[in-house]
């Protein structure tokens, strides 16, 4: 729903005091040179995209509310490369973070390969193709490669939409496999909340019912799993696995701030949602995370289970998410 009367161009002669896409470049700190692509809406949302970190999400904020976590590690390119655990060095938050192409989920080592903890996309500098504000729509294109000499050769083309005076947001991924070999293909949305949309008496509406934990820390909290509460000095980080239905949402509510944030993608082209929910002391964070797979423990125990995906040479495949953002009595 649009937050412009339709004559709005009457009023004004330079668009840009409505709607605006601005390009800069960071100056300090250790994204130094990194490209930023900042998208204001006219509809009281604005977010910030990366195209060297893999044109991923980061801050955003809807009227003036700010919507994502921010992770206490650097924005820095490349530094997810380095395998292992050592994503977590580079892992910035924001309101979406790639994970993948071939691997999600811990560190595994699979047919000679070895996979860190959320695969590599997100450290990858990405080439813009388009970036403008349309007639109806600010539009933001981008191609981002995962690749290798005698390894795997993946290609991410990104499109994100955004229509003016709009409170939404349409990423629309399509995964190619440019390689020669068929190759496991994994991938996952990591969408980041934090304070203030989300905090005591917040809540999430998951895609279907009780989910399933992931080990013990949340079968602890399987009965509180939708429910939100204060910050906590010891939390051991909980982890739930959703199934998707075909038309699948998903929601973080605050009534207190009149907020919520709903997910929406096809739960047949991705079948499972992860919920990574973090309440401790400056670790304040829910995740939802739509995935296309609902294998949680790495690529090598995907495989054995028989729910590792692959993509052929030359095959593509298209994953659509919708980022709503809504007033809420």
């Amino acid at each position: 729903m649009t937050a412009l009367q339709s004559d709005w161009q009457d009023y004004v002669g330079n668009p840009s005091q409505i709607v605006r896409l601005e390009r800069f470049v960071r100056a300090e700190g250790p994204g130094r040179g990194d490209r930023v692509l900042r998208v204001v809406s006219g509809g009281g949302l604005s977010f910030d995209v990366l195209p060297d970190r893999g044109f991923d999400i980061g801050h955003a904020e809807w009227n003036g509310t700010p919507l994502a976590w921010i992770s206490p590690a650097p924005w820095r390119s490349g530094e997810a490369q380095q395998g292992g655990m050592d994503w977590l060095r580079g892992f910035g938050g924001g309101l979406l973070t790639t994970c993948g192409l071939d691997s999600f989920g811990p560190p595994s080592d699979d047919g000679g390969r070895s996979h860190g903890l959320h695969g590599p996309i997100s450290a990858q500098r990405g080439e813009i193709t388009e970036a403008e504000v349309t007639q109806s729509d600010v539009v933001i294109s981008g191609c981002v490669r995962q690749s290798g000499l005698f390894a795997e050769n993946l290609r991410l083309n990104r499109r994100i939409t955004v229509p003016h005076g709009g409170s939404e947001i349409e990423v629309v991924d399509t995964i190619t496999n440019d390689g020669c070999d068929p190759e496991g293909h994994m991938i996952l949305w990591h969408c980041n909340f934090g304070w203030p949309l989300l905090e005591r008496a917040s809540h999430i509406d998951g895609p279907g019912g009780t989910p399933e934990p992931r080990d013990g820390d949340a079968e602890a909290g399987l009965a509180t799993w939708a429910d939100v509460d204060g910050p906590h000095d010891v939390y051991p980080e909980q982890v739930f696995i959703h199934a998707a239905p075909s038309q699948a949402s998903a929601r973080i509510v605050n009534p207190s701030r009149g907020i919520a944030l709903r997910l929406e993608w096809d739960g047949n082209a991705m079948p499972a949602m992860f919920q990574w929910k973090m309440l401790r002391r400056k670790h304040y964070v829910m995740g939802l995370e739509p995935a296309n797979t609902p294998a949680i423990h790495g690529r090598a125990r995907a495989r054995a289970d028989g729910a590792l995906p692959e993509l052929q040479p030359g095959e593509s495949r298209t994953y659509r998410l919708r980022i709503t953002i809504e007033a809420v009595a």
